[in-house]
């Protein structure tokens, strides 16, 4: 059951966004323009081709961290829908097991706290573990590399790889792997 694609609203915003940043960018660029002083671009107020390099190396970093952003947003998202799904299941699981595990035995009375919920699967890292051996074995690895993507955004670069894969990329990935949950 493929619903739209859940990330949508997030890639419209980021989309808008980044089309804002570019016209930003032209019209910084053209110096009978005082575009760039509206906005309070910070310019060091120098000869055309160094201001040229300050707007570019500005937008540049405005974009990758835009990327950030929204890839952060993401997982995030991403996240929400799979705790909401694991708090789901394990309140139908421990239903059932309290239901059907009706015995004597000492472990009989308590045998639904043997079900896991949003308290033992409190991290992304767990939710791979979890899945990966029930999603297909690329979506796993893709999974992992995401993971490792968001730590190196989330801690400056010291924990985790970059992603080679786009914020629309991103989404796709997260999105066919909610379609196999």
């Amino acid at each position: 059951m493929h619903e739209k694609n859940r990330f949508e609203d997030e890639l419209q915003t980021y989309t808008c966004l980044k089309r804002i940043c570019e016209n930003a960018r032209e019209r910084s660029l053209n110096p009978a323009d005082k575009y760039a002083q509206k906005i309070l671009l910070p310019l060091s107020g120098k000869k055309t081709d160094e201001r040229r390099r300050e707007i570019t190396g500005y937008f540049d970093t405005l974009h990758f961290k835009t990327d950030a952003l929204f890839f952060l947003d993401m997982v995030a998202r991403f996240e929400q829908i799979v705790f909401d799904k694991v708090d789901h299941a394990s309140g139908q699981i421990r239903r059932i097991v309290r239901d059907r595990y009706a015995k004597p035995d000492p472990f009989g009375k308590v045998a639904a706290s043997f079900v896991k919920d949003q308290d033992d699967i409190h991290s992304l890292r767990n939710v791979h573990h979890l899945l990966e051996n029930h999603i297909p074995k690329y979506l796993s690895g893709q999974l992992a590399a995401i993971i490792d993507h968001r730590n190196f955004i989330a801690h400056g670069g010291r924990i985790g790889r970059p992603s080679p894969h786009s914020v629309e990329e991103i989404a796709l990935i997260l999105d066919e792997i909610l379609d196999h949950i």
